[in-house]
Formats: structure tokens, sequence, C-alpha cells
């Protein structure tokens, strides 16, 4: 965080602030600006979906984030440049890869202190309005993929309240569609101002509550897009409700989540104006059991199941829509990977994660079956619509090593993924030849 001591308030700021905007007399530094540099290089190998099966692209973004004010109002700005360079032939990038000069987030926030001081000890209650980066709960939901080169946003209002005892947050927001759209801009790294409007909206709330060593936390959010001028949809009508238990690690204890969500309301299963609009109804469920260890490195080792519904024939939508939820850490990452997401996967494994001050690391080994053997194995490309391949996709394995070069100014990272290919992703109709898919990438982070 860098802070320009020359950008202080002036004289009799505190008697001023006290009187507009209720701030205390004491000053601090009321102008921060801080960012980072990310460059990283990645390659899939052996890829099944249409385009090259050698695919690789140095992806690079870099983030300047400002906030004006210290008191209970606030204006944060952060610009986002984010661009692809080394393309190789038949890489598929889209708008997760690429969005140059974009002001991702330009708001306001306030303190609500007068309510917050009505919620009781530790009460708090902060109001955002405009363009913002929105994470919610547990994120499988409504969230912002860090992972991934670009990351999504939305404009609107976001209340968040709470004490000691629970927190909430209501939201009304537009998520902003990322431009361009189109393949040859998209690979010039044609700067395009996003936008966002009234057609494409998702609202809804999430509570938790803190109970004895336990939280327990429910959510409901409805998302509904129509179609805009010059760009189709399958007019997603969504609420997806979900409850979470979640008891937090602790060195030398037993720690776990289940969470299980219901989504149902209608859309179509193509964006085609001819596509009659069907019923909604798919679920997920995640479960984790864990145990971590003391010791310089807090080793943890867990058992992990998610299970999410695939689509069926029938005149009902059965496939569960992710929305904006991410995929780590419960899947392996995004990017020119993202293999695995969010619907139709079964997966059960094991994952340990160690950490010290410097460096973290993971591994996981998952076997992975779609839920429905008619849909398209999660996001995969792969389908048998007769079913005569079966359930089983193979084995994934992944893992991650971070490590501070320069305590908070300088990391670097690498990531791997080895999809062993078996029954569905080997024997699916128009499947090239294969038994594996590997994934890697190296990517250093500069902080200022």
């Amino acid at each position: 965080m860098l802070r320009l001591p020359f950008l202080r308030r002036p004289a009799g700021w505190g008697v001023l602030s006290g009187l507009v905007l209720a701030a205390p007399a004491a000053a601090a530094d009321w102008f921060d600006l801080s960012g980072y540099q990310r460059s990283r290089i990645e390659a899939v190998s052996g890829d099944i979906r249409p385009g090259g099966s050698e695919q690789s692209a140095f992806m690079l973004r870099t983030v300047v984030a400002a906030r004006l004010g210290d008191g209970p109002v606030r204006l944060n700005a952060e610009l986002w440049d984010v661009r692809a360079y080394a393309i190789a032939p038949g890489t598929r990038l889209g708008t997760g890869d690429v969005n140059a000069l974009e002001p991702v987030v330009a708001n306001v926030a306030a303190d609500l202190r007068g309510l917050a001081r009505r919620l009781g000890p530790g009460g708090r209650a902060t109001i955002t309005a405009g363009r913002m980066i929105v994470n919610v709960g547990s994120r499988r939901v409504v969230a912002a993929e860090d992972y991934r080169n670009t990351i999504s946003a939305s404009t609107g209002l976001r209340l968040d309240l709470g004490n000691r005892q629970w927190g909430g947050s209501l939201l009304w927001i537009m998520p902003q569609q990322r431009l361009p759209d189109g393949p040859a801009r998209v690979r010039r790294n044609a700067v395009v101002l996003d936008r966002e409007n009234l057609d494409v909206t998702l609202w809804g709330a999430d509570l938790v509550r803190h109970l004895h060593g336990l939280d327990l936390e429910a959510s409901a959010f409805h998302f509904a897009e129509h179609d805009q001028p010059g760009l189709a949809s399958r007019d997603r009508q969504l609420t997806t409700a979900s409850l979470r238990l979640l008891k937090p690690r602790n060195a030398g204890q037993w720690d776990g989540e289940v969470e299980a969500a219901w989504q149902w309301g209608a859309a179509s299963r193509s964006i085609s104006a001819a596509a009659p609009r069907l019923p909604v109804a798919a679920w997920f469920v995640h479960a984790d059991l864990g145990h971590s260890w003391a010791g310089p490195w807090s080793p943890r080792l867990s058992l992990v199941a998610d299970m999410v519904s695939g689509d069926r024939p029938g005149d009902t939508i059965r496939r569960f829509d992710p929305l904006f939820g991410i995929r780590q850490p419960d899947f392996a990452p995004g990017s020119l990977y993202a293999l695995i997401g969010r619907t139709n996967v079964m997966a059960v494994g094991v994952r340990g994660d160690m950490a010290n001050k410097r460096s973290d690391a993971s591994i996981s080994v998952k076997p992975m079956w779609a839920q429905s053997r008619t849909d398209q194995f999660s996001q995969s490309g792969a389908r048998d619509p007769a079913g005569l391949s079966g359930r089983f996709a193979g084995w994934e394995m992944s893992s991650r090593v971070r490590h501070w070069l320069v305590k908070d100014r300088l990391r670097v990272e690498a990531d791997g993924v080895l999809m062993l290919r078996r029954g569905l992703l080997r024997n699916a109709p128009g499947l090239p030849a294969g038994d594996q898919i590997a994934y890697g990438s190296l990517s250093l982070q500069a902080s200022f």
C-alpha cells in the first residue's frame, strides 16, 4: 500500500467532517494508492474441445486501485488492464482472458453509523453503490473468480449488516457484460468498455449466524436476463437458494463444511428465439471433512465431495447453472483449462494443504463422474446423448505452490493439472484420441 503523506486533510477538516459526515476529528491519510501486476504463462496439452489440442498464451493483468477518504464515506476505484500475448494457433480466448483498460470498480461506500449502533455490540452497516467486485458467502453462487485473467464485476447496490452474532448482505446488481466479445478483437486486445443494463440483473440476500464453533448460513439469489439488441440470451429466470454449515479450521481439530443448493425457475436450452422456455429444477451438494495439525506448516488433510445435477431427456432442465460461482478450491483452476465447473459432475477425493508465513501448497486427487450420462460432462464438451459411454470420466490430479520471494511484494505461483481420460472422456462420440489432458502455469505477481 502506497500512502501519500502530502495529501493530508487541511486544517479545520475535522470540524467540517464532523458537521457534514459525522467523522472523528482525528485524521489519518485519506488517499491510498495500491496495485499489482501479474504475469503468467500457461499451456494445455491434449485438450478435447474444439480448437487446437495444444494451447498456450502469455497472460498479463495490471491493476491500480485508489481509495479517497478514511471516514464514513469513501470513494473507491480500480483500473484493470488485462491482456494476452504470444497466443498459440488454435488457442481459445474470450472475455475471460482479455479486458483491456477497464474501470472495473468505481463506487462510493458509506458507513451507516446510526444503524450500526442499533445492531448492538460489534454492530456494522455499510452501503456501497456503483461498480464493484462482488463476493458473497461461500462464493459458490455469487463471486469474482480471481485465477481467471479477467474479473467478474457488477453495477448496483450492496448493503452489509452484522454484529458479533450474525452478518448479512443484501444485493441488487447488474452483472457487467465484458467486452470485446469478438474473437478478432479479443486477440488484438481491443479496448472496449464493458456495459450493464436492466436486461441482466441479480438480487438477493445472504445471512450467516455465528454459533459456538459453527457458522450457519442461508442465501437466496434471483437472476433474470432478457434478449438485448444484438445479443440473444436463454432468457433465464433462476432462483438459487442454499444452506451451509461450516466448522472453521483450527489446529489440532476436525473441521468441516456441508452446503446444499436448489435452483428453480425457467429458461431455454439455447439462445434460439424459437427455443421453448422450460421449467428448471437443479441442485448441488458440497461436503468437506478435514483435520489440521499444529506446526510451522499447519498441514491439513481432507476428504472432499461434490455432486452437481445434469440434464436429462424431458421437458425440465436439470443441469445446474453455476451463474457467477467460483471454481477453486472445489475444482481445478479455469483459464485455458476450465474443463470442470459446477455443473453435471460428481467427484470425491483427497486434498492436502500446508502453509507458513511465506509459502503455501495444495494437492488433490479425485475420480470424476457425470451425474447425468446423457448430458455434457461438466464443461468439457464431451457428451454421449445415448448414454452408452457411461458416467465415469477419469482421474483428475491438481496442485498449486505459492511463495513470497519478497514478503507482501513479490510472489511466484505454479499450478498443474493432469486429467487421466477414462470411460466417458475417452469413448464419447466425436472426441479426439488420447489418454490425458495436462495443464500447467507459472506466474509472478508484483504488488505495490
